[in-house]
């Protein structure tokens, strides 16, 4: 920073940088706590009037609630814009190929992939048995599909 000054030159110049150098800073360091405020913010959260629970909720033993704030609304993964969307989405759908908490690829919807020498074509097996929410069979038809 020295430098940066030394090579100004009027004081009112240095003092008008210096400045700005310290609003900047402080501007950020104000931020940093509003988003920590947020961050600590987040977690679980009870419900505080129960009787607002519908019958149906109370009765799930197998169903994740999740809240966010602010998504754009775009739960698509090819289109999604935000990492708030992106956490949506990673719970709709389901990928062919994933990776493991150490950044590994392994399978997801896949049973197993190659990938041709000049890695210009993947073959993919998918997994036995793999169906829609409604129950349905998921073909390789379906994923050529959503790839088109």
């Amino acid at each position: 920073m020295s430098r940066l000054l030394h090579g100004l030159k009027t004081k009112q110049t240095r003092f008008a940088l210096a400045l700005k150098i310290a609003l900047l800073g402080g501007a950020v360091a104000f931020s940093s706590v509003a988003i920590a405020d947020d961050i600590l913010k987040e977690g679980i959260t009870p419900a505080s009037d129960a009787s607002q629970i519908p019958a149906a909720a109370k009765l799930r033993k197998d169903t994740v609630v999740a809240g966010i704030s602010e998504p754009q609304g775009i739960f698509n993964p090819y289109f999604f814009v935000n990492g708030w969307d992106e956490n949506v989405t990673n719970v709709i759908f389901s990928r062919l190929i994933d990776w493991d908490s150490h950044g590994n690829l392994v399978p997801g919807l896949a049973e197993s992939w190659t990938v041709s020498p000049d890695n210009k074509v993947y073959t993919i097996k998918l997994r036995p048995n793999l169906t829609f929410s409604d129950g349905s069979p998921l073909t390789a038809d379906d994923v050529a599909f959503t790839l088109t």
